[in-house]
């Protein structure tokens, strides 16, 4: 790009209103190489998602399902999970709650999603057991992940990309994540600002371009998103389309609002100008200060009021973990008196057993003399017969033979005995490591929970002023309108303005024709491969389609240009189809473009779309996963029997009538 010859351009554009060198300080193009079409290469691959938690009812929840490459199918009937699964992905993956139903959040307790890009698998952990929610992405797959009992992660720090402990973060940690691999941006737009004259910056983020990856069944009347949104949806386009000088145009869009905005604020000045003396000038920067002054005192109050509710929070939070150490602390002390109650009885056994054995074979061992009864001493053969005829030379009674077996019997019960014992020992040893943490936990947590309320205790909130703080920001708008008006005495500067303005207006104008011209052949290869897929959809009745240079796709139907909002919903359905599978094909066919590959699409069809297409739209799926089943992720929620034919068996989970996926 030989930019002395674009500002040349430009120049001759505004008919000279600005010099040269005026323009080019006025237009900076810093950010003419932040665009590149060509793709990357990156492909993004749900492999596995698994999460768990509990229902109101008491029932668990263990769900665990792996993806693959191609198309997949999740068939149950409506209301049965498959919107929450996707809701719980686009959680993992963004960041993002919202959208998850308040009561289905609140059963779960961990997440664990296993991506790939390329020839990397990541895995994102999420651990929602308390009130701040904590988070995790590392570099291993799920099975190689080792998660402790207290919901700690045991990795080697490299392969760790980060570990969040608020959601906040969470979210910006993986925009950051994906900004850099996808090579995606903000783009802004800007919207007015009810407490200002001033107007406000907008931006695009990483969950805005996740609507090109996630089809919601509420979303199919619109392509990405609502015109609500300051044109999101042209500049989803934009940024998957990575066409050139996209974030040059765009910065220089924000710029041409904000001349504009201020010549309008110049017209409105000039149309209401009142004459003010220098008095009159004096008394109303004083009465503004003070204005200025009691505002910020109010917002002061708010942000105590904030931090207060905040701190009371992080209180109750504390004192709730305060209160659940306790009973663990209960608990452990409850088994370790009990082991050692066991250890004192086991004790007692082994010794009672000890001293049986040493009395039993004190006793057998008892060598005779004498006859107790006449005294005359026993000679050694009587002693002798006893051995061989095993009779008694006293009484002439048969001897005992198990005594042997008894003593064997005894030594064995003894040595069993004591390896409990040790077992037992283990266990105290354990239990009291066990308590020793308990204590100290509950001593950190009693500690912050001293500075908490001590912190709570130290806020003095009035609540009188707080409600008064619209209406004094409503009155400083109105004597800042009054100090601009009494300052506004120059029809030369609204020129310049308005000179700026025609600049920046061309510079945008020739740089997006130029972009439409360089990036004409991509466009025309979109074009055909929206045409294509629209048709297989159904829709003969489009013959063409066109990508303008303002990023808004045009349908000829029947020889009538449409826009997306003119087309009936099963037509719009198709459409967004069409347009979103072409944006993934046009990287795999044309390595061109950096949309991710991974298309989810919730409850597609519906009652717009009768069965005989429903149908056809199976056989392209199934065509899809068949032709491009290495290059792409498709991941289909349906309900209606048609669907779940289109891909093959192994990738299909299905549900019976009734029955709920988690």
């Amino acid at each position: 790009m030989d930019w002395e010859k674009f500002i040349n351009s430009v120049f001759e554009c505004s008919k000279g209103v600005m010099g040269f060198e005026d323009i080019r300080s006025l237009l900076d193009i810093s950010k003419h190489e932040h665009d590149n079409p060509h793709t990357q290469g990156k492909m993004l691959i749900i492999n596995r998602l698994k999460f768990t938690g509990s229902k109101n009812n008491g029932d668990r929840i263990d769900f665990d399902k792996k993806f693959y490459t191609g198309v997949n199918v999740v068939f149950a009937d409506n209301n049965k999970g498959k919107s929450s699964i996707f809701k719980i992905i686009k959680f993992a993956l963004t960041g993002d709650k919202s959208s998850i139903k308040k009561d289905v959040y609140g059963w779960l307790k961990k997440v664990i999603l296993e991506f790939q890009l390329n020839n990397t698998t990541f895995t994102i952990y999420i651990d929602l057991t308390n009130p701040r929610v904590k988070s995790g992405l590392y570099k291993s797959t799920i099975d190689a992940l080792k998660i402790c009992e207290d919901g700690k992660v045991k990795i080697e720090k490299i392969l760790v990309n980060f570990e969040e402990n608020t959601e906040q973060n969470f979210k910006d940690k993986m925009q950051e994540f994906f900004f850099e691999q996808f090579s995606y941006y903000n783009l802004f737009w800007t919207s007015s600002n009810k407490q200002s004259l001033e107007l406000q910056d907008n931006s695009t983020s990483w969950k805005t371009y996740y609507k090109s990856i996630y089809l919601e069944s509420k979303d199919y009347n619109v392509l990405f998103l609502t015109t609500d949104f300051g044109s999101q949806n042209k500049k989803i386009l934009e940024m998957i389309l990575g066409l050139k000088y996209t974030a040059l145009i765009n910065s220089w869009k924000i710029q041409l609002d904000y001349l504009k905005h201020e010549s309008n604020k110049k017209d409105l000045f000039k149309d209401e100008m009142l004459g003010i003396n220098e008095e009159d000038k004096m008394e109303l920067q004083k009465e503004l200060e003070d204005l200025q002054f009691r505002i910020e005192q109010v917002k002061i109050q708010q942000k105590q009021r904030f931090n207060k509710s905040t701190g009371i929070d992080i209180y109750k939070e504390n004192a709730e973990k305060l209160f659940s150490i306790e009973q663990n602390f209960i608990k452990t002390d409850d088994e370790l008196n009990e082991l050692n109650s066991g250890k004192t009885k086991l004790e007692k056994q082994v010794a009672r057993l000890e001293e049986e054995l040493d009395f039993g074979y004190y006793f057998s061992n008892l060598d005779i003399k004498r006859c107790p009864r006449c005294e005359h001493e026993i000679n050694q053969r009587k002693i002798n017969k006893e051995k061989e005829s095993h009779t008694c030379f006293l009484c002439d009674d048969e001897l005992d033979s198990s005594s042997e077996n008894d003593k064997e019997i005894l030594m064995e019960k003894i040595e069993e005995q004591k390896r409990h014992l040790i077992n037992i020992n283990a266990g105290i040893d354990k239990l009291k490591s066990r308590i020793s943490e308990i204590l100290t936990e509950k001593k950190e947590t009693t500690i912050l929970l001293e500075e908490n309320e001590k912190n709570i205790n130290s806020w003095d909130i009035e609540g009188e002023g707080i409600s008064e703080l619209a209406d004094l920001v409503e009155k400083k708008i109105e004597l800042e309108i009054k100090m601009k008006k009494r300052d506004y005495n120059s029809s030369d500067q609204q020129q310049k303005i308005e000179h700026k303005k025609d600049v920046v207006n061309c510079a945008i104008n020739l740089l997006n024709d130029l972009r439409y011209r360089e990036s004409i052949v991509i466009l025309n290869s979109f074009e055909e491969l929206i045409l294509e897929q629209i048709n297989k959809y159904g829709l003969k009745n489009i013959e063409s389609v066109k990508v303008r240079d303002d990023m808004e796709i045009i349908f000829y139907q029947n020889s009538v240009e449409n826009k997306f909002s003119d087309l009936n919903e099963g037509e719009q359905l198709r459409a967004k189809l069409a347009v979103v599978i072409s944006l993934i094909l046009l990287d795999v066919k044309y390595s061109v473009g950096r949309h991710p590959r991974l298309l989810i699409i919730d409850s597609p069809g519906k009652e717009e779309v009768i069965s005989r297409d429903l149908i056809g739209l199976a056989s392209i799926f199934k065509e899809i996963n068949k032709e491009y089943e290495a290059n792409l992720q498709i991941i289909i929620g349906t309900a209606l029997d048609e669907l779940k034919s289109a891909s093959i068996k192994e990738k299909v989970l299905s549900k019976g009538k009734g029955e709920v996926l988690f």
